[in-house]
């Protein structure tokens, strides 16, 4: 009895399937593969390929979820969020903080599964995302660069329907936004942008937070961030300061700003100046972060 085994991460692609499942049937008693991609078109190709009745299993076929769904949410930047859920979020977390082994925190991910892909190393993000895991119920699964087939050449969007089609949740950090935007395109489960090259929106959420629970609601208040404008942390701020009402004063030199659009799109709300100290002056939060940015080190 000869046995043909077709593989999905090399040869089931929509174009391929017919050509790969023929030369593989030639002379076989039976046939068996798993489509992780999930096409349709897989059981009607397999019947025109082979052209006659093999005994047993002929074929076994995945159909995932298919990519997000109206009613799928993904945090990739502030702006997924409304100002009222932002300020809601927030306020949530507080709440959590003060009981974080009490029964209404215990079973939140209950049952569920975090896998979180890094292609840049971390300490306190990993760390946070996992623990935080645990404490909520749920357990995590980690993948490193050199963990998942995107390290042989396995591409954003297969990856994310693979890996959507089992967890519950993706966490990402990564370079270009765009990868993570592509995660989120095609998974079936919510992304969270755990750092890309343009925001780092989880960054906010525990700098909000921290200043909620130490100086009360920042409506109205004066931001000041000095360093490099343009890294990550900076235009996930300038994010907050027209979503949360505050003036954020930024104090680095020109060729380090903001993004333009940025800056242009917060209007009133993000002031722009290459002198520290007119940035910090009468300011009631000064925020500084790594003068070389950890993308490119």
């Amino acid at each position: 009895i000869r046995l043909s085994l077709v593989g999905s991460e090399m040869c089931i692609r929509d174009r391929c399937l017919t050509a790969t499942i023929k030369g593989l049937s030639k002379g076989a008693d039976y046939i068996s593969g798993v489509s992780g991609i999930g096409c349709p078109e897989s059981v009607s190709a397999l019947d025109l390929s082979v052209g006659r009745p093999l005994p047993g299993v002929l074929f076994l076929v995945r159909f995932p979820a298919q990519a997000t769904d109206a009613m799928t949410r993904h945090f990739l930047t502030l702006k997924d969020l409304s100002p009222s859920e932002l300020i809601a979020l927030i306020h949530r977390a507080i709440a959590l903080k003060q009981d974080p082994m009490g029964p209404q925190t215990a079973n939140l991910l209950h049952l569920r599964t975090m896998v979180l892909i890094f292609e840049k190393s971390s300490t306190r993000t990993r760390i946070s995302f996992e623990v935080a895991c645990a404490h909520l119920g749920g357990s995590s699964v980690f993948l490193s660069p050199t963990d998942s087939q995107m390290s042989r050449g396995e591409s954003i969007s297969d990856t994310a329907r693979i890996v959507s089609s089992m967890a519950d949740l993706i966490v990402m950090r990564t370079g270009e936004h765009s990868r993570v935007g592509t995660m989120a395109e095609h998974s079936a489960v919510p992304v969270i942008n755990a750092l890309s090259q343009d925001f780092h929106p989880c960054q906010l959420l525990a700098d909000l937070q921290t200043f909620y629970e130490h100086r009360g609601d920042i409506q109205g208040a004066c931001v000041a961030f000095v360093g490099d404008g343009s890294s990550n942390v900076c235009q996930s701020w300038v994010h907050a300061a027209s979503m949360m009402n505050f003036e954020l004063r930024v104090g680095a030199p020109g060729e380090y700003h903001p993004r333009p659009d940025l800056v242009s799109s917060a209007g009133k709300h993000c002031r722009l100046t290459t002198r520290p100290q007119d940035a910090v002056a009468g300011a009631d939060l000064v925020i500084t972060d790594t003068w070389a940015c950890l993308l490119y080190t």
